[in-house]
């Protein structure tokens, strides 16, 4: 299969040498042949600036990660809840909670979309502040615990949903934060529609884990998996997408935004920052 989607089939015999200039005009990163078993077969001499190295998969059933990643937030999302609502979770007490909330406090905004909203903390901190917040999350339980918290407006949509306008949630917004829930693959569609949202000058505030801190002696972009590992509740792994330093800010900026600060909140007792903060705004 070849395009962005899959959408382009080819027949089992494949020509590698014809089909190589059709791989340069789509200017394709990486070329996978899927057999009629589900098998997966990387085509290296078809593609020779790809770094084959990182594909380990040869053979093996190819699995689709965004699907996983949506089925694991379905079964953790009460667990999810119980964590964040009891503090369990030390880094979010201790450091990554007040750093975005202090960061969209210092914009001074009106009015705020929560991307990615859970179960709605941030919205009801910023309601406490006089600040009228809208959520919008793709997980039925967290949204349904939003509202039920008393968070007046969290809409229920999917991220490819938003990315292609299927779902209104208003727009005209001085800000727009994703506080750790930017975990898919192709972000981009997503961040160029939430610039749509914003209102010129307007600001994206994202918090995501530090790259620099979790990449674990492998500083390439590709999929995870958090096991959660060490958290008290029945967890399923989730797969998520690791992306360098480089790779947030060339999503910014193919989005149309433009990037005007980057924190790294650390605890004083930590050697590693905690996460990575940046804010965009729309020109």
């Amino acid at each position: 299969m070849i395009g962005p989607y899959a959408s382009d089939v080819l027949p089992m015999r494949v020509d590698l040498q014809a089909l190589y200039p059709r791989l340069i005009h789509l200017r394709l990163d990486t070329v996978f042949v899927v057999d009629r078993d589900n098998q997966i077969v990387f085509i290296s001499d078809a593609c020779p600036s790809v770094d084959t190295r990182k594909f380990t998969h040869r053979g093996t059933t190819m699995h689709d990660p965004e699907s996983t990643l949506l089925d694991s937030w379905q079964h953790n999302a009460r667990a999810w809840i119980d964590a964040v609502r009891s503090g369990a979770i030390e880094s979010r007490r201790q450091v990554t909670d007040q750093a975005i909330l202090l960061t969209i406090l210092g914009r001074q905004p009106g009015r705020v979309l929560d991307l990615g909203c859970g179960e709605g903390w941030l919205l009801r901190a910023l309601d406490d502040r006089g600040i009228e917040s809208v959520g919008v999350d793709g997980d039925r339980a967290l949204v349904e615990a939003a509202r039920a918290a008393g968070s007046a407006e969290v809409h229920l949509a999917s991220y490819a949903q938003l990315a292609d306008t299927q779902v209104y949630v208003g727009k005209g917004y001085d800000l727009v934060c994703a506080n750790f829930a930017l975990l898919h693959q192709d972000i981009i569609p997503l961040l160029a529609a939430m610039n749509e949202l914003l209102v010129q000058g307007g600001a994206l505030v994202i918090q995501t884990l530090h790259p620099w801190s979790v990449a674990g002696g492998d500083y390439q972009d590709g999929w995870r998996e958090e096991s959660f590992a060490g958290f008290a509740g029945d967890w399923q792994p989730m797969p998520w997408y690791f992306r360098t330093l480089a790779s947030w800010l060339n999503a910014l900026d193919m989005a149309g935004l433009r990037l005007v600060s980057l924190q790294e909140p650390q605890h004083p007792q930590s050697a590693v920052p905690q996460s990575l903060l940046m804010v965009a705004e729309r020109p």
